[in-house]
């Protein structure tokens, strides 16, 4: 098989939310592996034990202790990027359903990747129940307005994204007691295309990104970790 590499983005091109949240971030290296049997997003979860795993380890020294273990996979096809986040969480929350709201302030994950260098890079959030946001951040300087340089995907575009998440779309009131869930997407190539150009054959190529598992903001209470 033939690997697209994924190396790390820099840090210093991530929003200043990222690199200045009190949760923690994960430099990834890892490959994605050419996966031609063209399965749909969660229809045949035995072929996530072929891929290779990557655990987000690396933490903010300010981060909160709640720390849940995270898993990541990806691969890729003919038609996209698929990826799967296993979390093994607490104090689960999630009540923001529609694309483009703040999904970052429920129990989230995040990939964001920069197919080609200089062109900025794109920002996939992804609540535990299925909703997300992307934007395209050509300059992360934070503004009032977000960032400095940034275009939001508009939902035509966005839709394509195939999300599957294994909790419901709403999960409220919070879950305190450990739980395991899992989020897998596939981004087709054309997502990236319409701001990019022509990606041309992706095998071979670098990649630059990171995984998050963020928290911003939950159910406010006193003496519970992972709260702002």
């Amino acid at each position: 098989m033939t690997a697209l590499q994924l190396s790390a983005l820099r840090k210093n091109r991530l929003p200043y939310r990222a690199r200045r949240s009190r949760h923690f971030i994960f430099f990834a290296q890892c490959d994605l592996h050419d996966f031609q049997g063209g399965n749909r997003v969660g229809a045949e979860s035995g072929f996530w034990h072929q891929i290779p795993v990557a655990e987000i380890n690396h933490f903010l020294p300010e981060s909160s202790p709640h720390r849940p273990r995270t898993l990541v996979r990806l691969a890729y096809d003919a038609q996209g990027v698929r990826g799967r986040f296993e979390v093994a969480d607490q104090f689960v929350r999630c009540v923001r359903t529609e694309y483009g709201s703040e999904v970052w302030k429920d129990s989230c994950v995040e990939f964001f990747v920069e197919p080609k260098a200089g062109r900025g890079y794109f920002n996939f959030e992804f609540n535990c129940g299925g909703a997300f946001l992307v934007n395209q951040i050509v300059d992360p300087t934070r503004t009032p307005d977000g960032f400095k340089n940034f275009t939001r995907l508009p939902k035509t575009i966005a839709g394509q994204v195939e999300v599957r998440a294994s909790l419901p779309h709403l999960v409220e009131p919070e879950i305190a007691q450990p739980t395991n869930w899992t989020l897998e997407f596939h981004i087709p190539f054309g997502v990236f295309e319409k701001y990019l150009g022509p990606l041309g054959e992706v095998a071979g190529q670098s990649w630059r990104g990171i995984f998050l598992n963020v928290r911003k903001k939950t159910h406010i209470r006193t003496g519970r970790p992972g709260r702002q």
